[in-house]
């Protein structure tokens, strides 16, 4: 496997860390995608969906902390 795909609604960010936590000494080999837009609560509850630039901007810095040390490749 080489390709994971994650969002950071799926378990309101728990499962970017865990990705990046357990990719972390495969990094070199493999690619983790990861989608934004669907803006949960604090306790899962859907908000809902957000597109504008500064929310695009925040959400990508979220899933950069939460995936870190991962690069980032556009």
């Amino acid at each position: 496997m080489t390709f994971l795909d994650t969002a950071d609604m799926y378990g309101i960010g728990a499962h970017e860390e865990l990705v990046g936590r357990d990719v972390r000494e495969r990094r070199d080999w493999i690619v983790v995608a990861t989608k934004f837009g669907n803006v949960r609560g604090a306790d899962g509850s859907f908000k809902g969906v957000n597109g504008c630039p500064d929310y695009v901007r925040s959400a990508c810095d979220a899933s950069l902390q939460r995936t870190a040390p991962l690069p980032l490749h556009a």
